[in-house]
């Protein structure tokens, strides 16, 4: 472990040096918080526990991004007074709010009105109302009006509070459904498409529409591509791909433009992007210009994503994954941060080992070696309820006992805080950073995986191949769009994957 340490150490110092540490980076190190959900607890239990997880050495807490049917009970009424007393006591302990807009979980009394605001699946099934989130049809009108209300009211009420810290937007931007195949979604589509070609005869050209008498002679003969079905244009299917992407995107940037209006500057404003591998079609650098920064989430032992086959690889987790996390999100606008860190078990992984005892610690030494500015523990209790009743917090079921996995973080914090003085600029000096860009397009990706080469073709795992033998080597990587000016004197070497 003590060569690990100095390893990341050494990491630190080529962040350093390569000024990725700005205005995030406290006295003692990344800021490091946790998620904390008062309506999940009794309110007698509130200010015992915002005082632990400041006694922990926590410095922020993370309230609302799921809290809809609690902040606007009805149509017309709108509750603030539980998150007010839920600030004033973070308040109290010296703890920084980061405040969230609940549109991932749209709440009954508005799909019972209005249906239509719930996304259809492929088969052509309405999603209805069962407990799920990001379930919304992003493209409908009255979800968007609503989602304009709430946002307006939480901005008016908080964005010039000097008690909130910044603002995340939603909560891991996607679709639950992948794609949205409603009425809402189709006519946006064809809106999109008219913006992009402008006219019919460009369109049937770009897809190739001759082929197989695809062609079309208005706009409304077009559907939205479904692979359900047999043989969709492989041209219409990317961009109905791309187009989502786009819809995700705006429902992002929208909420974001709408708060950057309210609040008053001193307050950022991102959003956690996660899972990219399964979600290539939500692209972080669509939103690049709305906010102040990517943020990311990591789940480090889910084995979805990527995994080394060791022995030891399921309780260890992923630390390529969580680079590449990590270096993804900071591309995009040159800082981000982790807004989600297990600090336990998980319940929905392929399958759901305990962390190896140390693996926890040396998550957050990786973290604040690879450059996040601040470190987020997901989550402070372990639920009681909900479908998430088995993913562990810091705390055990009884609310007040560490479990092994706080105990990590809480000494993680300590040692980064204490070394973090001894750190100058002269010792940095002596460390070069090489930065080395990856050509990285999530369009070409998705039309690698429509076509694939051969059945066993994984394009992220070709992806994967690359950075792994980058990191390997020791060198920080920048993914570049194709729209970027390339500088060999920033970046000595591109690599540039299958396209």
């Amino acid at each position: 472990m003590r060569q690990l340490l100095v390893g990341l150490v050494i990491f630190l110092l080529v962040q350093y040096a390569n000024g990725q540490m700005n205005t995030f980076t406290s006295s003692k190190g990344a800021e490091i918080g946790v998620y904390y959900y008062p309506e999940h607890w009794p309110e007698s239990q509130w200010e015992r526990d915002l005082k632990t997880i400041a006694d922990l050495g926590f410095e922020f807490v993370h309230y609302a991004e799921f809290s809809w049917a609690k902040l606007q009970p009805s149509e017309n009424a709108y509750n603030f007074k539980w998150l007010d007393k839920a600030i004033e006591l973070a308040h109290k302990y010296d703890l920084k709010v980061i405040m969230c807009t609940p549109s991932p979980c749209v709440p009954a009394w508005l799909s019972t009105k209005h249906p239509e605001v719930l996304a259809v699946q492929e088969d052509g099934r309405r999603i209805y109302h069962n407990g799920s989130r990001l379930t919304a049809s992003l493209a409908n009108s009255i979800y968007q009006e609503s989602v304009r209300n709430i946002v307006e009211q939480l901005g008016r009420r908080y964005g010039k509070d000097k008690r909130i810290w910044g603002w995340q937007i939603g909560n891991e931007p996607h679709l639950q459904t992948v794609y949205d195949y409603s009425p809402s979604a189709e006519a946006n589509y064809i809106t999109w498409l008219k913006e992009k070609y402008g006219t019919l005869e460009n369109l049937n050209k770009a897809w190739g529409a001759e082929f197989w008498s695809y062609t079309v002679t208005d706009w409304n003969q077009i559907k939205a591509p479904n692979t359900s079905m047999p043989g969709p244009n492989p041209h219409a299917l990317l961009d109905f791909q791309t187009y989502t992407s786009h819809e995700i995107a705006k429902d992002i940037s929208d909420q974001a433009k709408q708060l950057r209006s309210i609040v008053d500057g001193q307050q950022w404003i991102t959003t956690n992007y996660a899972y990219f591998k399964f979600l290539s079609n939500v692209d972080p650098f669509l939103t690049k210009q709305d906010l102040d920064f990517a943020s990311h989430t990591m789940y480090l032992t889910s084995n979805w994503l990527n995994s080394s086959q060791d022995s030891l690889a399921h309780r260890l987790g992923s630390g390529m994954e969580l680079a590449f996390s990590q270096e993804l999100a900071e591309s995009t606008n040159g800082m981000t941060g982790i807004m989600e860190l297990q600090p336990g078990q998980i319940n929905w992984g392929k399958f759901n080992a305990m962390p190896l005892p140390g693996a926890i610690r040396m998550w957050l030494w990786h973290a604040f070696a690879l450059g996040d500015e601040f470190i987020c523990n997901y989550r402070f209790k372990q639920p009681l309820f909900g479908g998430e009743q088995t993913h562990h917090g810091v705390m055990m079921t009884d609310g007040v006992t560490l479990n092994r996995g706080g105990e990590e973080f809480v000494q993680a914090m300590n040692e980064i805080r204490s070394i973090v003085p001894e750190l100058t600029d002269q010792e940095a000096e002596y460390i070069k950073a090489t930065k080395t860009g990856f050509l990285f397009s999530y369009r070409n990706l998705l039309d690698m995986d429509n076509h694939k080469h051969h059945e066993d073709w994984d394009s992220w795992q070709h992806i994967y191949t690359y950075y792994q033998g980058l990191k390997r080597l020791g060198v920080s990587v920048d993914f570049l769009q194709e729209d970027h000016n390339f500088d060999p004197s920033t970046h000595p070497f591109l690599v540039v994957p299958a396209y």
